[in-house]
C-alpha cells in the first residue's frame, strides 16, 4: 500500500502540473484482477468527458502502461523507484509530444 502512495506521488508530481493546467484532474483507479489502475486523470470540456489512465500490469510485474489514444508501454524495476520515475516521465513526454493534442482535437 505504501508504494501505491508512492507511485501516487510521484505521478502527481511529474505529469500533474501540466495535466491540471489542460483541466485534468487525477483519480485513483481500482485493482482488477490483472491490472491495477494507477492513476486516472479526467476533465469534462465543453459538455465532454475525456480520460485517460496509468495501469500496471500484475501478470507481468514491472510493466506499465498509458492508455490515451493508443497503449504505450513501459518497463521498471519494483525495487526502483528511479525506474518507475523514468517511466513516468518517459509517458509524460509522450502526453507532450502527441496525447495532449490528440485529446484536445477530440475534444472538439
Amino acid at each position: 500500500m505504501a508504494q501505491d502512495v508512492k507511485y501516487k506521488k510521484i505521478i502527481k508530481e511529474i505529469m500533474g502540473p501540466e495535466a491540471k493546467e489542460r483541466g485534468f484532474k487525477i483519480v485513483s483507479g481500482r485493482t482488477l484482477l490483472l491490472t491495477k489502475t494507477i492513476a486516472i486523470f479526467q476533465r469534462k470540456k465543453e459538455g465532454k468527458s475525456q480520460s485517460f489512465y496509468i495501469t500496471e500490469d500484475l501478470l507481468r510485474e514491472g510493466k506499465l502502461y498509458l492508455d490515451c489514444n493508443g497503449r504505450i508501454e513501459a518497463t521498471f524495476d519494483r525495487d526502483d523507484e528511479e525506474s518507475f520515475r523514468k517511466s513516468i516521465e518517459q509517458f509524460n513526454d509522450y502526453m507532450m509530444a502527441k496525447g495532449y493534442a490528440f485529446l484536445d482535437e477530440q475534444i472538439r
